[in-house]
């Protein structure tokens, strides 16, 4: 996890820093003399060499600073402290609709033929040739423009009001507080980002669990079951789903950090701001250590997921071990 995480701090600063775009140029204004830009450069470290910046960098980071945004000039680890709840809040509910829709679509594809398996198997298919951008914008017209049931994007509708801020996630907040209708009004805004964000992962999900429980309803334990009596839901449920698990919760990990790198579009088309917008200006005004951060919490989300996944393996399956 080190050597992975270093790997991408380097590559991302270096390509941070080759870019043509000039972050000085940009703090000091379009107007600004050449002496004035460089003494914007100067003051930022920006006039030292590129490897002497980044071992200031992670000399800071080891301290736990993450430096200061180019633009706001605030530091990094209080605006991600704004950024970073809203996205968590997000991916956390897209993956609790990607577990409880996929593999129970999944467990009912492999074990009942006919049209319970067809219909399973479309939605799957069509979940993955969905651009997300495009399922948000239809689900706006949709429950938003047609039906009136939803809010079309935000967190809160304006005239509510926000919980006291505890852990910068409005549902959260709201339950511990007892803000009742803010919490209600929160997870109305909540259904559709999540809903979208989730669809095209419940498909993987759904298809990778389907096969792994054919593969499993075909092995000898299974037959064992079903020739000592037991019940046929005892034995997909309890018996062959537990041993199908392994490969869906490979994916899951993998679709964690993919869930939070792919919140761009999500929050863009449903204004929900989280590290997507803000990774959005940051490219935009190549604010370059606002990118290393949000590089940085996005690849570690990564990394805990896939180390996570492998303490589930050995609590499912109790033969793998590590050495």
């Amino acid at each position: 996890m080190v050597f992975s995480l270093l790997g991408l701090l380097i590559m991302t600063f270096v390509i941070s820093h080759v870019i043509p775009a000039d972050p000085a140029r940009m703090v000091a204004g379009r107007w600004a003399t050449e002496e004035q830009v460089q003494a914007v450069r100067k003051q930022l470290g920006l006039d030292k060499p590129v490897l002497h910046q980044f071992a200031i960098y992670l000399k800071n980071l080891l301290k736990g600073d993450l430096g200061k945004s180019i633009l706001s000039r605030r530091p990094i680890i209080e605006e991600l402290k704004d950024y970073f709840p809203p996205t968590l809040e997000l991916v956390f509910f897209a993956m609790l609709l990607n577990i409880s829709l996929a593999i129970p679509l999944g467990v009912i594809s492999a074990s009942r033929k006919g049209i319970v398996d067809g219909l399973a198997r479309l939605l799957a298919v069509f979940g993955a040739a969905v651009p997300t951008f495009w399922a948000g914008l239809i689900m706006q017209i949709i429950f938003y423009g047609i039906l009136h049931v939803l809010p079309a994007g935000g967190r809160l509708d304006v005239l509510m009001t926000p919980p006291p801020k505890i852990t910068g996630m409005f549902l959260l907040d709201s339950l511990i507080t007892g803000y009742w209708k803010t919490l209600a009004d929160a997870l109305l805004h909540l259904i559709m980002p999540a809903l979208t964000l989730g669809l095209s992962f419940v498909a993987v999900v759904t298809r990778i669990t389907r096969s792994s429980m054919l593969e499993v309803l075909n092995s000898d334990f299974v037959k064992t079951a079903r020739a000592k009596g037991l019940p046929e839901s005892v034995v997909v449920w309890r018996h062959a789903l537990r041993n199908a698990l392994l490969p869906s919760l490979t994916v899951i990990g993998m679709q964690l950090g993919w869930m939070m790198g792919g919140t761009v579009l999500i929050e863009t088309v449903f204004s929900w701001g989280g590290l997507g917008f803000w990774a959005v200006a940051a490219v935009r005004q190549n604010d370059f250590p606002v990118i290393m951060a949000i590089t940085m919490v996005i690849s570690l989300t990564f990394m805990i997921a896939n180390l996570l996944v492998d303490i589930l393996y050995v609590i499912l399956d109790p033969r793998i071990k590590y050495s």
